[in-house]
């Protein structure tokens, strides 16, 4: 145990030393980790992951998540920045909010005791469920349901509401 303990505490060594910047978390790629400085969903996977600090976690609440120029849709998370060129709200993976992301992004939150941060998230999931179906994914600005019907991801949301 106390080895497992030894080894996540230098896997959050390493993950900040690569990933971090700029007061978030980034996707890397390669060998060299290089960052990919697009604004995406990633940078609340984090609070997930407990690798934020308070005073860091604040901040990515309040500067991202509760933006609405940014992540913050009138259905949900985006799972890119509206100020991303590559922006698409009905393109995959390109904005568009997926009940997943939404269970990673509400448990971090609630961890961190943002919890009325994380009853939007559980209401604006909840919200698309009811009106378009467990669908695959979802346009964060109208609400409609895109992709496969029956998605069981959208079962993540029992999840969330046991929180």
């Amino acid at each position: 145990e106390h080895f497992a303990l030894k080894e996540a505490e230098a896997m959050k060594k390493a993950m900040r030393e690569r990933m971090f910047e700029d007061g978030v978390y980034w996707s890397t790629s390669g060998t060299e980790y290089e960052k990919l400085k697009v604004a995406t969903w990633a940078h609340f996977a984090p609070l997930f992951a407990g690798l934020y600090t308070e005073e860091e976690a604040d901040a990515v609440v309040k500067l991202h998540l509760r933006n609405t120029n940014t992540f913050k849709a009138a259905f949900g998370v985006r799972t890119v920045s509206k100020e991303e060129p590559s922006y698409r709200p009905d393109g995959y993976w390109r904005g568009s909010a997926w009940v997943a992301p939404h269970w990673f992004i509400h448990k971090g939150l609630t961890a961190y005791g943002f919890s009325d941060d994380a009853n939007w998230v559980l209401d604006s999931t909840l919200w698309l469920l009811e009106h378009a179906g467990f669908r695959e994914y979802f346009n964060p600005e109208t609400g409609e349901g895109y992709g496969a019907h029956r998605f069981t991801w959208g079962a993540l949301v029992l999840d969330m509401m046991e929180s």
